[in-house]
């Protein structure tokens, strides 16, 4: 699962743009939406890059949430660990 913290996601309007944009990019995505804390979880794509793309072409402004419980100390480290699961 990769999560993205995008502070500029304010309304339900926001969370629909966001969430139409990863579908277009991945449509084998399952798509959480946490408005609250403004962050989105994405699980099942493979090319992180084009999830992050979408939603900046959307209009916002992601940015990889790396988790340290999750046992990540960067998010390089998040990103190779994310392509390795996925590419295997």
């Amino acid at each position: 699962m990769v999560n993205f913290q995008v502070n500029d996601m304010t309304c339900g309007h926001c969370a629909g743009v966001i969430r139409a944009a990863i579908t277009t990019a991945a449509p084998q995505a399952d798509i959480e939406v946490d408005l609250s804390a403004r962050r989105v979880a994405v699980e099942g794509v493979t090319d992180i890059d084009a999830v992050e793309r979408a939603i900046r072409e959307a209009g916002y402004t992601p940015e990889l949430f790396c988790n340290r419980d999750m046992g990540f100390h960067s998010e390089h480290q998040m990103r190779l660990t994310i392509f390795r699961v996925n590419a295997s």
